[in-house]
């Protein structure tokens, strides 16, 4: 060992000292940039309320404008001038009108169109008229928008809230009004509620310099066109523009860009942020810059940082003289410490050496371990690509157990057998006693010599026997799932077959009952026929005697009288048409079959889900109408891909069951509705309802109420299921006596 003593005073102290720098100047950076992050975070928060309150704000200016055109329009002296073209008499009726919203409500602009988009007045300015007006508010409404409004940019550089809306008198379209205010007394109202300064700029790009300096002496306004390279200010809640913010005016900064400037003179902090500026057709046009005074929170927070370094100062210091000590008397007790590890390290060493020997021993029995578990991993392999659970490790250890034990159990299944693992033979005579299975007798032959010698005696065989015992439990249950399985099957198999043979047994007594009354009175008008014809025959006999005796009108007459021609006329066309009737009645049922069972639509395809239902309740009807009255009420739902063959037996299982469940004569009422693209089937019975213990249970496969041959228990497990494919959902509701409720509902496809 290194006997020379190394002291830690200053390699710790120093590199302490720097620490502690760097963790107060990286906590004096911190602050600041937190303190930056929330006025940049807070100056977005107001962005937003400012963008928000501006659209709010001119979404009520044009509300109350919408509400004064509505009265307007209802004047019946502006109706008469205007649609007499009398322009006098319309600014005479319309000019006290204006100066009265004008006071009140500061409008400014107020104009009468024809229904071509020509100006036919202006009550503002009146000797300005006959122009065509292509403004994007004129559009919208002219293209059937109702309570158009937007703020536009007119050729003035003034920036006006415009509502148009279409003038109709007794249903027919005269023309169209619009009043117009300014958005300037917006700008002191968001200055007041949020305590910010305000600009309100245009890109000069869009601007005619003579016609925006014309608008600024018409409005007594002032304003310097040469003052910005790119803009121009067209309203400020300032007295003066400081000059430090010009590079933001000047140029067309990124959305909601936050800058804070200096204003040195005033010794003042302002935070700025920008929204764009755009007219009704969504154009931006410029930007509306926010100004806020932060200086006081910028001051409390460089007081905040002088006094956290202050403080983080005079914390180092006492930190610094407390880690002195604290390493001072570290090191005496190395000193001491040092001294006695030496002695241990002796000791240490002649450990080390027996170690070393334990661990080659170590080594030897993990090698062996990862071999077992290697050729285990090679068994496991095997058994999943070949499927044999018979796959056994082998055990060169295996003894005959009867002639270890000493064993003359003649009847036992071990005895004179070769060398097996006997602990996992049911039935053996150990202990005197028959054992029984592996999993019952395993705690007694782990105390068997046989068993010890077989898997005890080496870390590595009892490896392989456990793969050996596993192999042997999955082997008894494979065959025993495998013999469950096919019990299974065969059950189930037959169970389907049932069902199915029930469904057609019922399908084909509706269809024999349904034909059979057709086609007995088809039967019996044939026969009518039959008969008539035999009297039309002997009547042309008479016919053909008399004629040839020269008396034949009278005979004629006499005849037709006698066998009631004019009778048989009349009766012959009514046995020919309800003949064809039941004809056509057979055919329809037979159609109807068709459709009920799709043969012909084995295939997803698009499908009527009121037609399935239809074609169902025909199969149906009677099955049911003696025991129910069907109310159907049909919504408009779109087709949807599905199998028309699976739904018309979830809806005949259903319709079956409701009739079952009522006993005398009770109501069904199917719904059928579309809500959120999803087709919804409601079906109502008035029966006995189900009791609560049972609902939980009725889709479960085999589960049945009804008597034995009665039902298979099949019939809403294979709706369930049918359902469930169409990625649907079926659910129940029922209250014992008055009747339960079937919901089916699946998605539009």
């Amino acid at each position: 060992m290194n006997k020379k003593v190394e002291r830690i005073k200053k390699p710790l102290l120093i590199p302490l000292c720097i620490v502690l720098l760097l963790l107060l100047g990286s906590a004096m950076i911190g602050m600041y940039k937190v303190q930056r992050q929330n006025l940049t975070e807070s100056m977005v928060v107001e962005l937003e309320g400012v963008d928000k309150l501006f659209n709010s704000m001119l979404r009520e200016d044009a509300v109350l404008i919408n509400s004064i055109i509505d009265f307007y329009s209802q004047k019946t002296l502006l109706q008469k001038a205007f649609l007499a073209g009398d322009r006098e008499m319309l600014l005479q009726e319309s000019t006290p009108l204006f100066q009265k919203i004008k006071s009140k409500y500061n409008i400014t602009h107020f104009y009468f169109y024809m229904p071509d988009r020509i100006n036919f007045l202006r009550v503002h300015n009146p000797p300005r008229y006959g122009d065509y007006i292509a403004r994007i508010t004129m559009n919208r409404a002219v293209h059937g928008e109702k309570n158009v409004y937007g703020i536009e940019l007119g050729p003035y550089g003034t920036f006006t809230l415009r509502v148009v809306q279409p003038w109709h008198v007794n249903g027919e379209l005269i023309g169209y009004l619009e009043l117009g205010k300014e958005i300037e007394h917006i700008t002191p109202k968001l200055k007041n509620i949020f305590s910010i300064d305000l600009l309100f700029t245009i890109n000069k790009s869009i601007l005619n310099r003579e016609k925006w300096e014309e608008g600024l002496k018409m409005m007594k306004r002032s304003g310097n066109w040469e003052a910005y390279k790119q803009n121009v200010v067209i309203d400020k809640t300032l007295k003066s523009i400081p000059k430090e913010i010009n590079d933001i005016v000047n140029r067309t900064p990124a959305l909601q860009e936050i800058q804070i400037i200096t204003l040195p003179q005033k010794n003042q902090k302002l935070i700025s942020g920008q929204l764009r500026l755009k007219d009704a057709s969504g154009k931006i046009v410029g930007d509306i810059i926010l100004l806020k005074d932060v200086t006081s929170e910028i001051n409390a927070s460089k007081l905040y940082l002088q006094l956290l370094s202050v403080l983080g100062l005079i914390l180092g210091i006492v930190l610094f003289g407390f880690f002195y000590k604290l390493i001072d008397r570290l090191e005496n007790d190395l000193i001491t410490e040092r001294k006695t590890t030496e002695k241990q390290y002796a000791e240490l060493e002649r450990l080390t050496s027996t170690l070393k020997t334990t661990n080659r021993k170590v080594v030897d029995i993990n090698n062996r371990l990862n071999t077992a578990y290697n050729e285990v991993s090679t068994l496991i392999g095997k058994v999943i690509a070949e499927e044999d659970f018979g796959i056994r490790y082998q055990n060169l250890n295996l003894v005959a157990c009867y002639e270890i034990k000493n064993c003359n159990k003649t009847e036992c299944q071990c005895y004179g057998t070769p060398a097996q693992r006997c602990w996992q033979v049911a039935g053996t005579y150990c202990g005197g006693e028959i054992q029984g299975q592996f999993a019952q007798k395993y705690a007694n032959c782990y105390e068997c010599e046989v068993f010890k010698k077989a898997s005890l005696s080496d870390p590595v065989l009892m490896i392989g026997e456990e793969f050996n015992n596993m192999m042997h439990l999955l082997e008894v249950k494979n065959v025993e799932l495998k013999k469950a399985n096919n019990e299974l099957k065969n059950t189930q198999s037959q169970m389907l077959q049932r069902e199915k043979m029930a469904s057609i047994g019922q399908l084909a007594a509706g269809v024999a009952h349904e034909i059979n009354n057709p086609m007995g009175f088809i039967t019996s008008n044939l026969g009518t026929l039959q008969k008539y014809v035999d009297k039309f025959i002997e009547y042309i006999d008479i016919q053909t005697e008399v004629l040839a005796s020269l008396q034949a009108e009278d005979q004629v007459q006499e005849a037709k009288k006698k066998l009631k021609l004019d009778f048989i006329f009349e009766d012959t066309n009514d046995l020919l048409q309800e003949s064809l009737a039941g004809v056509k009645r057979v055919t329809e049922i037979v159609q109807n079959l068709k459709s009920f069972s799709h043969v012909d639509e084995e295939k997803i395809l698009q499908t009527d889900i009121n037609e399935c239902i239809e074609n169902t309740l025909k199969i149906l009807s009677n099955e049911l109408k003696y025991k129910a009255t069907v109310h159907k009420d049909y919504g408009n739902i779109p087709p949807t891909f599905c199998n028309a063959q699976g739904l018309n037996q979830v809806f005949m299982n259903i319709l079956v069951n409701a009739g079952h469940a009522i006993e005398t004569k009770g109501d069904i009422t199917i719904q059928t509705s579309e809500e959120d693209g999803k087709i919804k089937v409601v079906i109502t019975d008035t029966g006995s309802g189900i009791p609560e213990d049972t609902l939980e249970h009725i889709f479960e496969p085999f589960f049945t109420t009804k008597e034995i041959g009665k039902g298979t228990g099949l019939g809403l497990s294979i709706c369930y299921d049918i359902v469930k494919k169409h990625e649907g959902m079926i659910t129940v509701d029922s209250k014992v006596g008055k009747g339960t409720t079937f919901i089916i509902s699946m998605p539009v496809k």
